[in-house]
This record gives C-alpha cells, structure tokens and sequence, in this order.
C-alpha cells in the first residue's frame, strides 16, 4: 500500500531515458513502456517497416500496422485496407450463413443492414 506512492515519487525525479540508461549501466534489463504512438515512432519500429501508408477510398492514406514477420522468401504485405462499415455484410450473410438474396434483399428492405 505505501510501496506505490513511494515508487511513483521515486521515479518521477527522472525521465524514462535517465532511469533506463542508470538500470542498464548497472546491469539491469529494462526498457520503457511507450504508449502507441511513441512505439511506432521508435526507430526499431522505422527501420522494420512496422507502419505503412495505405489508400483508403473514402480517407485517402492511412497509417497501418504492417506484417510482424518479415520473412526474406515470403514477405508479407498489406493487401488491401480496412473494409467499410457494411462492406462485406452481403458476402458473409451469403457464403457463411447461407442466406439467399431474397432473405438478403428483405433484409435491405426492412434497413435490418
């Protein structure tokens, strides 16, 4: 109960950057937590290609998150960008739930999609 406050004033006294380098100049793994943004920005994360520039039709070019794995003989890509709301409801009411267009038309009808 009290090693929390204590903690959270301790390492306030620094940055991240100066405790990581002290924890590792004294033999300690550590790294820092980073929220989204400063773990994309990370120049790990630049030099893997970790984001990538996508078009999307209705937003134009939006950052993604590429592949993890980078394979030399089969690199991976981004195909395609996110669907649209409702863009595939038709498809997979069709090919997964065996609907037929007429149930999926008086779906449309009744503004059920």
């Amino acid at each position: 109960e009290d090693l929390i406050p204590a903690l959270e004033s301790c390492f306030r006294q620094r940055t991240a950057q100066q405790w990581r380098d002290q924890l590792l100049e004294a033999g300690v793994p550590c790294s820092p937590v980073n929220d989204i943004p400063s773990a994309l920005a990370d120049p790990q994360a630049q030099a893997r290609g970790m984001v990538q520039q996508v078009e999307h039709p209705v937003t134009g070019v939006i950052p993604l998150i590429g592949p993890t794995p980078k394979l030399s003989l089969t690199p991976a890509a981004i195909a395609s960008p996110p669907p649209l709301l409702g863009e595939h409801t038709d498809q997979i009411l069709r090919e997964f739930l065996g609907y037929s267009e007429d149930q999926i038309g008086a779906l449309h009808t009744a503004n059920a999609l």
